[in-house]
């Protein structure tokens, strides 16, 4: 269901990029989502503490798979790691800006605005 959206938003924004790119964020972002919802309720951590722990998380998960892509495999750790933090920083964002319906209807709003501006 997610590719139905992320799809189009990456051909718009990357119009070069592979189809696999789509398919990537879509395999990655519910894993992604569920620590950063898991770990936005955790007060034992500080934010950056937290952050750095999703990073490391969602490294783990997708480095082994990642490796397949050349393009992937010939950055160094920091290029890596910047990528997946924006990952992680994308879902924060998801998760924060939809917890409440007032959130909603302003995303929604905003989003009505970005389909006008991209016709």
């Amino acid at each position: 269901m997610l590719d139905v959206f992320i799809g189009p938003i990456v051909g718009i924004l990357f119009p070069r990029a592979p189809a696999w790119v789509s398919r990537l964020i879509v395999a990655a972002l519910p894993a992604v989502a569920e620590l950063v919802e898991a770990l936005d309720e955790a007060k034992d951590r500080s934010g950056a503490e937290r952050f750095k722990f999703v990073v490391t998380e969602v490294s783990e998960l997708l480095d082994d798979g990642l490796d397949e892509i050349p393009e992937w495999s010939e950055l160094d750790e920091e290029q890596r790691d910047r990528i997946l933090g924006g990952l992680v920083e994308l879902c924060l964002f998801i998760h924060r800006a939809s917890s409440t319906k007032a959130k909603r209807l302003n995303v929604r709003r905003a989003l009505k605005k970005i389909r006008k501006g991209t016709k």
